[in-house]
């Protein structure tokens, strides 16, 4: 579900993630990856269904380790497509 609008500048919403009760990510353009990743770090290696938390719909499910090592990737011009996911640098900020 969106927790927030993205800046005025760019076309996009922050989404959470709720996992057993807890909030596994929070404000992230790419919640599918991001939550993999989270639930990987926990020992955590099925497969992870996507539902709308508004509407109750599956939206999607996804096998966790390969999302985990993917995040989207989108330019002015080019379509969204994934794309390999590295993490930032200490003190980077960034989504």
């Amino acid at each position: 579900m969106p927790s927030n609008r993205g800046t005025p500048r760019d076309d996009y919403f922050l989404y959470d993630v709720t996992f057993d009760g807890e909030t596994i990510v929070a404000g992230s353009r790419v919640p599918e990856c991001d939550a993999a990743r989270v639930l990987l770090a926990r020992g955590v290696t099925e497969s992870l269904a996507i539902v709308d938390a508004d509407t109750g719909k599956h939206r999607t499910t996804l096998n966790i380790e390969p999302a985990a090592k993917l995040t989207v990737w989108e330019s002015r011009g080019q379509a969204p497509r994934f794309a390999k996911w590295k993490p930032y640098a200490t003190g980077a900020e960034g989504c």
